[in-house]
């Protein structure tokens, strides 16, 4: 489908092949007295990028890959790391607070954080990593439109039919994931949103995913239903309306998206949504989201009935 930004696979890249490492060659922070504020700029040693693309006007959920310039991942380190943010136009900086390290199970995982963007244009981010001494920086750029393009918080969930199956052989023709769970495909997403009840509904590939993300995802959320679905709806959406041709053709460029993620306009995979029993989106989540994010996402949904 629509292939991720560049930076974003890039991160991807240097996500897959980190191995772990130390920096090297790092700045020297000052700390005497008479140099606080007179400190240089640290140098660029950290490779920062957003992973996603989809961002408006208002408070964001934002996942940020950090890697050392030599592609090892800079994980788990929330306590020492320093985030900011301002826009590239001109204003003052601000503290990204309350930055979460979430472990994905392909790659090592990225820290999430909720910026919120007062204005359009392109927003640059600032990261610090502290280490026994030593200041090593880098930054990053998203592009803020004054609307997303996909639905955002508050919208009403487009009414997009999608397929159901229930048959391994049904299920063939609708999803491209090895093993569906069929508990997935019951219902299509425009009853599901209709019917009154709340809505998780994640619009992924499993077989061409660009990120190699979209199999867990669906894994994810076949352990939500497993926990949930008996107040709330769980679909999936496959990102192609043809995977079992481009499967058994062996060549993706057959492959035409799915009515429904045209309706949604979605630019990347995978996406997950959280519409209320009012038919209105209530969370998105743009790329993989872990379980521990999801279901803490799945129970607000689930009091705000």
């Amino acid at each position: 489908m629509r292939p991720l930004t560049v930076a974003i696979a890039i991160a991807i890249t240097m996500l897959l092949a980190a191995c772990g490492g130390n920096p090297s060659d790092a700045t020297p922070a000052a700390t005497s007295a008479s140099n606080v504020g007179k400190q240089p700029p640290p140098r660029l040693e950290l490779a920062v990028f957003a992973v996603g693309q989809d961002f408006g006007v208002g408070k964001n959920r934002l996942p940020i890959a950090v890697l050392l310039q030599d592609g090892v991942s800079v994980n788990d380190r929330t306590a020492d790391l320093e985030f900011s943010y301002a826009p590239k136009s001109g204003g003052d900086s601000r503290r990204l607070e309350r930055v979460v390290w979430r472990a994905w199970p392909v790659l090592n995982g990225v820290y999430v954080g909720s910026p919120v963007f007062d204005r359009a244009g392109i927003w640059e981010f600032s990261v610090t990593l502290n280490e026994g001494g030593r200041r090593l920086h880098g930054t990053a750029a998203v592009n803020v439109k004054e609307r997303p393009s996909a639905p955002s918080t508050g919208d009403a969930a487009p009414a997009a039919p999608t397929k159901t199956a229930s048959s391994p052989e049904q299920l063939r023709q609708i999803t491209s994931a090895p093993a569906p769970d069929p508990d997935l495909y019951r219902i299509s997403l425009d009853q599901a949103v209709k019917s009154g009840r709340p809505v998780v509904a994640s619009f992924s590939t499993p077989a061409f995913c660009a990120t190699q993300t979209c199999g867990p995802q669906l894994d994810v959320m076949s352990r939500l239903q497993d926990r949930y679905g008996d107040r709330a709806h769980f679909v999936h959406v496959e990102i192609w309306d043809n995977p079992r041709e481009m499967l058994d053709s062996g060549n993706p460029s057959v492959g035409r998206v799915s009515p429904a993620v045209s309706a949604w306009k979605l630019e990347s995979e995978p996406w997950t949504f959280l519409i209320g029993a009012d038919g209105r989106v209530f969370a998105r989540f743009e790329a993989f989201t872990t379980e521990d994010e999801l279901e803490d996402a799945v129970k607000a949904l689930l009091a705000a009935r």
